[in-house]
């Protein structure tokens, strides 16, 4: 079942080391080097899976501070990598791989890169062999789903040359010790039938637990037998396992493998896979097993198909998870399948599941013709004789036999999800050729792989290019917000929108017609696509029904956004100013339904930014303080008239296709230093500051006739009795010819008018002890002309 160790290595090995050495000598072998950012797995360079860099260029690429990756598949004379990423794969890799001359690791990971030149491309593919235990579940112990990949073209691997930084230790990748710098050759088949092997040993390794491995090497040797697995290749297995988990005693397991098949070649009962399942290992892992070892599963005789599984309904809905694990899903909750596109799971709008049903039932059929002619395969252990197992096969793909598959397939623990199982990750971006990882401690973004695992049903319409630029873009702040400080507001602003987290902070673009507003806020809203979302000013307007339990499914559809646009906000509009301070929170839950809900809603958090824009001052009423401290204001003040602009332009500037990765790449500098030197805090530029002061005084009732009748200074040697300045302003509204009703709660808004004009302060000038003063505050000509009033004489109190 095993390879031999290979021994065609020789020891100290003088193979290069170096990024440009490295580089040159893979070149030598017709492998194609690419530059990776020192420290880190992944190329930034555009295009980097077509750049092919020569003997002439190595110098100016190599010849610095880089990591070294390798180009794999045709690029590079049909190489392929076999990535080990188990820690236990070092211990029995030699023992089951065929042997290759290129061999490579680190510390942490000895031994784990191991190079072939495949004798054809015929078949060959990327290909990831996963632990299939849930995710949530390997994350509790730090464990990865992956055990090993065989890479090919689109792909690069990390070469000798390299250092690995993962967890902040420099790990440096480099050749093993017998290491002699020459390809082995193969064929698809068979490293990919070497790879099945190791992953079954690695994934049985992963759950050799200590205190149970005698008792679990019973139902595993019982495993081997139901399956048809030699004797020989049973003890080849289970010894692999024993050194790949560091069992010392391997003599002991293997005895069990020895008594247990000698009990079952002479009709004694043995444990199997439902006891390897039950009390050691899981269903899903066993079922892994099988398939990896190419196992029968032990049933009654002569009820299984050439597969191992049932020929009934429930072995139907086995064989469709086993085939589609990993690739469809089913949410009970919503009642509907979702299938993975390589980027995000979608829902199935066009009942393609069937259609994969329909391969499940091809590929039985197939099996069934193709094990025809093997001896000891029907009627044999269980399975059913050739007639039985080929009408079954005919019968199977009726419709009624493809919707009870389905129906079945539907409960099975490795394709069931629920729905706060999708996007659950609030610090994972998707865009269109990987996701970032958003590391809002460090200020630091990374990215992987699309992973189905993540289980991320959004993307953003940008590919991750962190230093991109479009000349469109540069043309529109410089037109529109040429100011520094308000162009990297706005980069800080679109970076606080990357993550998923509850946020605190709106924005308001304020400013005349042709100014850009419209334009900033299609360009982020578009470029977030799935992840933004827009709503009409009407949408967060004060509700006139008072009380009763309102339907919302607007704000249903917009709670998991992560940036909502509101363009052209009329400045009548009256805000729902609790509602706003939900949204903007930070992580407080508000009740929402549908129309026709019948299970009456949910608490529901937002973790959206509202971003807004109109043309004249918009906003809530001044009085609140909660609500403005939770909204920023941009002036748009630098008009472009349309004559001006190309009108092709315009389109293009808020167009993802064509701006999109630009546009991902100022919120990411933005994320880096909001998240990085700014700690997570928001520093807006002092002209908006002032900005919002300006918004809020004009929502002010009393903002006419404060202007009228007082200046404000902020001059600590300003000042006017309080007492004096109500009498003034409520004679001012009398003679406006509004009579005034609650002349203390007139009198109290007043006060709190000014309080944000002039600021809830006091001075330590002993001129204002003891005295009810507005500090910072002077009467304007038009007071003293009206009402006579005077400065007071300081000195002669």
């Amino acid at each position: 079942m095993n390879a031999q160790p290979h021994n065609t290595c020789r020891p100290g090995n003088d193979l290069p080391n170096a990024p440009l050495e490295s580089a040159r000598f893979f070149l030598s072998q017709g492998i194609h080097s690419v530059p990776v950012p020192y420290g880190t797995k992944h190329p930034t360079t555009d295009g980097w899976q077509d750049k092919l860099y020569e003997a002439d260029d190595l110098e100016a690429v190599f010849g610095r501070r880089t990591n070294n990756g390798i180009l794999l598949g045709t690029h590079s004379d049909n190489t392929l990598d076999v990535d080990l990423d188990a820690l236990c794969a070092h211990r029995v890799a030699r023992r089951i791989l065929p042997p290759t001359g290129m061999v490579w690791g680190r510390s942490r990971k000895p031994a784990s890169h191991w190079l072939y030149r495949m004798l054809s491309t015929d078949g060959v593919r990327y290909k990831k062999f996963n632990d299939p235990t849930p995710k949530e579940e390997l994350d509790r112990f730090g464990l990865k789903a992956c055990l090993l990949e065989l890479r090919f073209s689109g792909r690069q691997s990390l070469a000798p040359g390299s250092v690995n930084t993962e967890d902040g230790v420099i790990d440096p990748v480099r050749w093993e010790p017998d290491a002699t710098g020459e390809r082995g050759d193969i064929d698809w088949g068979a490293i990919y039938a070497a790879g099945e092997r190791l992953s079954a040993v690695m994934l049985a390794a992963r759950y050799w637990r200590n205190g149970e491995r005698h008792d679990a090497s019973l139902p595993l040797s019982g495993l081997c037998w139901y399956g048809g697995m030699s004797i020989d290749d049973a003890l080849a297995f289970v010894e692999n396992v024993c050194i790949a988990a560091g069992d010392h005693d391997v003599e002991n397991r293997l005895t069990s493998v020895r008594d247990t098949y000698q009990k079952g070649d002479h009709g004694s009962f043995v444990s199997g896979g439902p006891t390897l399942a039950e009390d050691h290992f899981t269903e899903a892992v066993v079922r892994q097993l099988r398939k990896w070892l190419h196992l029968k599963a032990k049933r009654d005789r002569g009820m299984l198909g050439p597969d191992g599984l049932p020929l009934e309904s429930d072995g139907d809905a086995d064989r469709f998870a086993a085939r589609w694990a990993g690739e469809v899903l089913y949410c009970a909750e919503e009642k509907c399948w979702y299938s993975y596109n390589e980027v995000v799971w979608e829902r199935d709008r066009t009942e393609s599941i069937k259609e994969r049903a329909k391969t499940v039932v091809r590929e039985f059929r197939a099996l069934v013709g193709a094990k025809a002619s093997e001896p000891n395969v029907y009627g044999v252990g269980g399975v059913a004789e050739y007639d039985k197992c080929a009408l079954y096969a005919v019968r199977m793909g009726s419709e009624a036999r493809i919707l009870a598959m389905l129906e079945l397939a539907r409960s099975k623990p490795e394709l069931a999800v629920k729905p706060e199982q999708f996007d659950a990750d609030p610090l994972m971006f998707n865009v269109l050729d990987c996701t970032l990882d958003l590391n809002t401690t460090a200020g630091k973004v990374s990215s992987h792989l699309h992973n189905p695992h993540d289980l991320i049903r959004r993307v953003a319409l940008a590919h991750y290019r962190p230093a991109a630029t479009h000349p469109l873009i540069e043309q529109a702040l410089t037109r529109f917000h040429p100011e520094e400080d308000h162009q990297t507001f706005l980069a800080d602003m679109g970076g606080y929108c990357l993550t998923g987290l509850p946020k605190r902070h709106g924005l308001q673009l304020i400013g005349p017609h042709d100014s850009g507003k419209s334009t900033f806020l299609a360009m982020f809203r578009n470029t977030w696509n799935d992840y933004g979302a827009s709503l009409a000013d009407t949408n967060l307007a004060k509700n006139p029904h008072k009380g009763g339990d309102i339907a919302r499914p607007d704000l249903l559809r917009v709670k998991d956004a992560r940036i909502v646009t509101v363009p052209e906000v009329d400045p009548d509009t009256k805000f729902d100013v609790a509602l706003f301070k939900i949204i903007h929170s930070g992580g407080d839950a508000t009740h929402l339904r549908n129309f026709f809900d019948k299970g009456g809603g949910g608490n529901f958090t937002f973790h959206c930014s509202i971003w807004m824009s109109g043309n004249k001052e918009y906003g809530m009423p001044a009085d609140e303080s909660a609500a403005y401290d939770r909204i920023e204001v941009l002036d748009c003040d630098h008009q472009v008239p349309e004559t001006a602009r190309e009108e092709h332009e315009e389109r293009a500037t808020t167009d993802p296709a064509i701006v999109g990765d630009a546009v991902l790449a100022m919120a990411i500098r933005g994320f880096e230093r909001l998240y990085g030197s700014q700690r997570g805090i928001l520093h807006p530029p002092a002209s908006a500051v002032q900005a919002k002061k300006e918004v809020r005084n004009s929502r002010d009732p009393f903002s006419t006739a404060i202007d009228k009748l007082f200046v404000v200074t902020n001059d600590p040697t300003d000042g006017i009795k309080k007492s004096e300045a109500w009498s003034v302003m409520r004679d001012y509204i009398q003679g406006t010819g509004e009579w005034i009703q609650k002349p203390r709660a007139l009198q109290k808004a007043f006060e709190d008018a000014l309080k944000w004009r002039v600021g809830a302060f006091t001075h330590s000038s002993s001129r204002f002890a003891g005295l009810d003063y507005w500090p910072g505050l002077r009467w304007s000509d038009a007071a003293r002309a009206r009402w006579g009033v005077t400065m007071p004489d300081w000195e002669a109190q």
